[in-house]
């Protein structure tokens, strides 16, 4: 198993969530924050097995990977908080988008400036224009080329380990009070849209 910070606070996740909540929603819970596990294991998988021959290939493999943890997490996000998205609505871009507002509707406390700071920065570096750009790149020089996209790569997955410990830290703080102020209503959505 994997001993990163974030990986930990997932397997954490995991284990906590579902203790006040319906049966479905603790199943859609555990699924989207194993998905968002499993796709973060590839990540690493992926950068564990970089030779220099596959420095062109990198990216296109590492950046479908990244989005779908992102996306992944987002399903979490909302689930938890029984944001009324159907899953078919839920991406981590909508998320980054209406964050702001998500924060002050359901009165989130903690740090959400930040975060949702972290969480444009890591929706900009995923677009598929970042695929286009010189970021990821690689120069003519095979060699230090690829050394700088392994490095980059490498801080990306580092961005991407912090942002999931710092959302999953902003759910844990807001989960309950979310959970005990809106239950009924807002639960029984995820049970009839996608139970």
């Amino acid at each position: 198993m994997d001993s990163t910070p974030a990986s930990t606070y997932i397997q954490q996740f995991i284990d906590t969530i579902g203790d006040s909540i319906d049966p479905h929603v603790e199943g859609r819970l555990h699924q989207s924050s194993n998905a968002c596990l499993s796709y973060y294991r590839c990540l690493h998988i992926i950068l564990d097995l970089y030779r220099p021959a596959v420095t062109p290939y990198m990216w296109q493999y590492f950046a479908p990977f990244a989005r779908a943890v992102l996306d992944a997490l987002a399903e979490t996000f909302c689930v938890s908080i029984a944001l009324q998205w159907s899953r078919a609505e839920i991406s981590h871009t909508r998320l980054t988008n209406a964050f702001p507002n998500i924060c002050t509707e359901r009165r989130l406390q903690g740090e959400a400036g930040g975060l949702h700071a972290r969480m444009r920065e890591l929706d900009t570096r995923l677009t598929p224009s970042s695929t286009n750009s010189d970021q990821y790149r690689t120069p003519p020089s095979p060699h230090s080329a690829a050394t700088s996209l392994h490095e980059r790569l490498a801080d990306l997955l580092t961005c991407i380990d912090q942002y999931i410990v710092a959302l999953l830290r902003f759910l844990e703080h807001n989960i309950n009070r979310v959970r005990l102020e809106d239950a009924p209503a807002r639960w029984s959505h995820y049970v009839d849209d996608n139970g």
